[in-house]
């Protein structure tokens, strides 16, 4: 080779040299990078299972509320025939008392009948 060549060669070297340290940091940075990027995915499954989890929660509260409506719903229901029986029920214990009453009105005024006719015999008696 000349010298001419030598010469460049050595030149594009020595402006070469000063980048040689910037690939290795580059390189290193690399493996950092990289590094991250596990670091990140694993982060990322981690999450993945906390989502699951959260899903599986959510589901099962949708589960328990649905449970608590339908039990809401029954005991309403209960509770309804139960006024309306209850309510039944006292009707039918007025409409016994209210036949009760008619019923002592009746022998009442027979009795008030019966009274005033034995009074006035008594009276043409004496």
């Amino acid at each position: 080779m000349s010298e001419e060549v030598l010469a460049r060669i050595e030149q594009q070297l020595s402006q070469l040299m000063p980048l040689v340290p910037m690939v290795s940091a580059m390189q290193q940075d690399i493996i950092t990078i990289k590094g991250d990027i596990v670091e990140i995915k694993g982060d990322i499954v981690e999450i993945k299972g906390r989502v699951t989890t959260l899903e599986q929660n959510t589901t099962a509260t949708r589960e328990d509320l649905n449970i608590l409506r339908d039990r809401y719903n029954s005991l309403e229901g209960v509770i309804v025939v139960a006024i309306r029986s209850g309510f039944a029920a006292q009707q039918v214990q007025f409409d016994d008392l209210n036949y009760a009453i008619e019923e002592n009105a009746r022998k009442s005024r027979s009795m008030s009948r019966r009274i005033r006719r034995l009074e006035r015999l008594n009276e043409d008696d004496e």
